[in-house]
């Protein structure tokens, strides 16, 4: 139970958003099958709400956001995506 909200506190804040979709995706289809099956309309809004998030990402409002951006500019400057050095012999 404890790992639904928590899911959910990821989502609002915007942090790993891909990733915290997917259990939702499939929490959504397991209620969907056992649970309420006659309720296709809600779990179909759902559905649609986590895969826009899953295939768009968070948007600017997010803390995934400065991250992506981070990464992006360390990748055009041709650092390493980490600060950890390897050993030269």
């Amino acid at each position: 139970m404890r790992t639904k909200w928590s899911l959910a506190d990821f989502l609002f804040l915007g942090l790993a958003t891909r990733l915290a979709t997917l259990p939702l995706l499939g929490m959504i289809l397991v209620i969907q099958i056992v649970a309420y099956p006659n309720a296709f309309n809600d779990h179909l809004a759902w559905g649609s709400i986590v895969l826009l998030l899953l295939t768009r990402g968070p948007g600017a409002f997010s803390i995934d956001h400065p991250i992506e951006r981070l990464v992006r500019s360390r990748r055009c400057r041709g650092l390493p995506p980490s600060r950890s050095r390897t050993a030269t012999a």
